[in-house]
Order: C-alpha cells, then sequence, then structure tokens
C-alpha cells in the first residue's frame, strides 16, 4: 500500500494538469456532463495502471528476493491465496489490455508473469518451487 501513495498523488496531479490543460485550450467551460464522461473514461485507465503496477512490484519483491523460497515459506498457507489474487488481477487486467488492442501493455504483463519459475500449489494453501531438472548430457 505504501508504494501506491506515490502513484495514486501522481495521477492526481496528472488529472488535475489534464483538467486546467483542458479548460485552457477551450473556450467554453466543460459541462456537467462532459466532465463525467472524461472522468468515466480516465477512470478504467487509472485502475489498469495501478494493478498492473502493483503485478510489476509484487513480482519483482518475491523473485528478486535473496531466497524466494523463504518469502513463501513465510508466508505459509497464505501463499496460495496471494497467486489467486495476482492471477485474478492479472486476468483483469489482460482483459482490458486486449479490449483497448494495447500490444504494449499485454508484453508488458507477459514479461511480469513470465518471471515466475515453476511452482506447486499445494493444498494447504502453501506454494513450493518446482527443482529445476538437470539438463540430460547429450550422447
Amino acid at each position: 500500500m505504501k508504494n501506491l501513495i506515490p502513484i495514486l498523488a501522481a495521477l492526481a496531479v496528472a488529472l488535475t494538469l489534464n483538467a486546467t490543460a483542458q479548460s485552457l485550450l477551450t473556450t467554453e467551460p466543460e459541462t456537467p456532463a462532459q466532465r463525467t464522461a472524461r472522468e468515466l473514461l480516465i477512470a478504467p485507465a487509472q485502475t489498469r495502471d495501478v494493478l498492473i503496477n502493483q503485478l510489476d512490484d509484487a513480482s519483482q519483491r518475491l523473485w528478486s528476493a535473496p531466497d524466494p523460497a523463504a518469502v513463501l515459506a513465510a508466508l505459509g498457507d497464505k501463499a496460495a491465496s496471494v497467486f489467486a489474487i495476482n492471477q485474478a488481477f492479472g486476468e483483469l487486467v489482460a482483459g482490458f489490455l486486449t479490449a483497448q488492442g494495447d500490444a504494449a501493455g499485454l508484453a508488458r504483463l507477459v514479461a511480469i508473469q513470465s518471471r515466475t519459475p515453476a511452482i506447486t500449489i499445494n493444498e494447504d494453501g502453501t506454494v513450493t518451487i518446482d527443482p529445476v531438472p538437470e539438463p540430460t548430457p547429450e550422447p
């Protein structure tokens, strides 16, 4: 949550600047209906950006940790829930990016998701990293 505060503050500043710039560029004041329409167009994009940044941050924190297995162990039986929630967020963002035809955003999401190695989500809610198989030597 601490990392979201600067992001949300920056979004608020950007919205204020956008509204100010728009009012300077037009001679007629924005009607309440136009303002509501503009806000309705902006809100989903903001939500998408917050979610993708959260997914990126969580992925970086876990998989860049000195010992990701220890982090998973510390999560205990809540680890599966964390993965399920992030999976749901990823699917939501992917749907939004697909609807927008945002290939760059989809590529970023795939890059975030590709950090996750093979894992096992256990029945008790814990998550373990699957061992990496040894390469088979060529004859």
